[in-house]
C-alpha cells in the first residue's frame, strides 16, 4: 500500500506542476477534470500494481500515464501540444528532488520505507509551493513563444528524461557503473538544467519587460508628438484670431449700429467659443513644455484639482524635447491620478517646478495623496 500511496502523492504532485506550467486557471470545470483524471488514473495503476509486478508498470509509465496526461491536458484545455510536451518533460525532472531528498531522510532512519514515503509528500508540498511562487511566471512565458521556440527548449528536458528511462528503466546501464558515476551524471545533468532554464527564464523575462517599455514609451512619443502638432497649431490659429481682432470688432460694431443686436451676440458667442477652444497658457519659453503643462493643467481642473505651476525654460536647451515631454506628462498623469483618489476637494492639490540651470533640467512635482511612500 506504501507503494501506491507514493504514486497517487506523484501522480497529483506531477499534474498539479504541469497545471501550474500550463497557466490553467482554477475553477470548477479544471479542478472537475483534473480530479476526474487523477481519480481514473489512480484506479488503473490499482488495478496494474495488483496485476503485474512494479517492474514491468515502470516500464509502460510512459504509455499509461506520460501519454494520457498529455492528450488530457492538449484535448480537454486545448493547449498546444509542443507545450504540453515541454511542460511534461520539465515536470518530470521536477519529481527527481522529491526522491532524493526521500531516499537521503530515509537513509538516516535505515531505509524506513514509511520514513522514505512520508518525506517525498512533504518535499513534494513545499516543492509545489516554491515552483507556484516562484518558477511559474517564467515558465508561463513560455505559452506565447513561437513553436520554434519552444521546440528548442524542449530538447534540454527531453533528452533527459530518454536517458534516464534508456539508463535506469529499460536496462541496468547507469546502476552498473561507478556509483560516483551515477551519483555525478544524475546530480550535475539536472543542476545544469536547472541553472539554464532558471537563467534563460529570467532573461527572457528581462527582455521582455524591456520590449514592452519600449513599445509603451514609444506610443508615449508618437501621442506627444501628434499632441505638440496640436498645440502648435492652435497657437497658429490663436495667432491668426488676435490679428483679425479688428475685423471681428468692425462687424460686431455694425451689427449693433444696424440694430441687428441678436447676430452680433451670436457672432460674439462664436468667437469667444474658438478663442477657449484655443487658448493655451504661456507657462514658459519652451513651446514643448508649454504645451504639455497647458495640457495638464487643463486636465488638472477638469478634475477640480488646485494646481499651481512655476516654469523658466527658455526656448533652446540641450536637453531631448521629447525625453522631457515623456518625464515631466508621466509625473503629472501620476500626480492626478493620485489627487483623484482623495475625497476632499480641497486636498487636490499639485505644484509644479521647472527650471533650467546650468544644461540641467530640474523638474519637481508636489501632490497631496493617500497612503503610504
Amino acid at each position: 500500500m506504501l507503494g501506491m500511496l507514493d504514486y497517487l502523492t506523484v501522480l497529483v504532485y506531477g499534474v498539479l506542476l504541469m497545471m501550474f506550467f500550463l497557466d490553467i486557471k482554477v475553477n470548477r470545470k479544471s479542478v472537475f477534470l483534473i480530479s476526474l483524471y487523477i481519480f481514473f488514473s489512480g484506479a488503473l495503476k490499482y488495478v496494474l500494481y495488483f496485476a503485474f509486478d512494479s517492474e514491468f508498470i515502470e516500464k509502460l509509465y510512459p504509455l499509461i500515464i506520460h501519454m494520457p496526461v498529455i492528450i488530457f491536458f492538449w484535448y480537454f484545455f486545448k493547449k498546444r501540444m509542443n507545450v504540453v510536451l515541454f511542460v511534461l518533460f520539465i515536470s518530470y525532472i521536477f519529481t527527481a528532488p522529491r526522491r532524493w531528498f526521500g531516499e537521503v531522510v530515509a537513509s538516516f532512519f535505515n531505509d524506513d520505507p514509511y520514513v522514505l514515503v512520508l518525506t517525498k509528500i512533504m518535499v513534494s508540498v513545499i516543492l509545489l509551493i516554491i515552483t507556484y511562487r516562484f518558477l511559474k511566471p517564467y515558465v508561463n512565458r513560455v505559452l506565447s513563444y513561437s513553436r520554434t521556440h519552444i521546440t528548442l527548449l524542449t530538447v534540454v528536458p527531453a533528452l533527459s528524461y530518454c536517458i534516464t528511462y534508456a539508463t535506469t528503466v529499460y536496462t541496468d546501464a547507469l546502476y552498473n557503473s561507478n556509483m560516483l558515476v551515477v551519483g555525478l551524471f544524475s546530480v550535475g545533468f539536472n543542476f545544469v538544467f536547472y541553472t539554464f532554464i532558471i537563467a534563460y527564464f529570467i532573461e527572457m523575462d528581462k527582455s521582455f519587460s524591456l520590449q514592452t517599455e519600449q513599445k509603451v514609451l514609444q506610443m508615449q512619443i508618437d501621442n506627444i508628438s501628434i499632441q505638440i502638432e496640436d498645440y502648435k497649431a492652435a497657437q497658429e490659429q490663436g495667432a491668426i484670431y488676435r490679428h483679425d481682432l479688428r475685423h471681428h470688432l468692425q462687424y460686431i460694431s455694425a451689427n449693433i449700429s444696424e440694430n441687428h443686436t441678436e447676430e452680433a451676440l451670436t457672432y460674439i458667442a462664436q468667437i469667444n467659443k474658438a478663442v477657449d477652444a484655443i487658448q493655451i497658457k504661456q507657462y514658459c519659453e519652451n513651446t514643448s513644455v508649454n504645451l504639455i503643462l497647458s495640457t495638464y493643467v487643463t486636465k488638472a481642473k477638469n478634475n477640480h484639482i488646485d494646481i499651481d505651476v512655476d516654469a523658466i525654460i527658455p526656448m533652446e536647451s540641450d536637453i531631448n524635447s521629447i525625453d522631457v515631454c515623456i518625464i515631466l506628462s508621466n509625473a503629472l498623469e501620476n500626480a492626478i491620478n493620485a489627487c483623484n483618489k482623495l475625497d476632499d476637494e480641497a486636498n487636490k492639490k499639485i505644484r509644479v517646478s521647472c527650471k533650467y540651470e546650468d544644461q540641467n533640467m530640474k523638474i519637481e512635482i508636489c501632490n497631496n495623496f493617500e497612503g503610504e511612500i
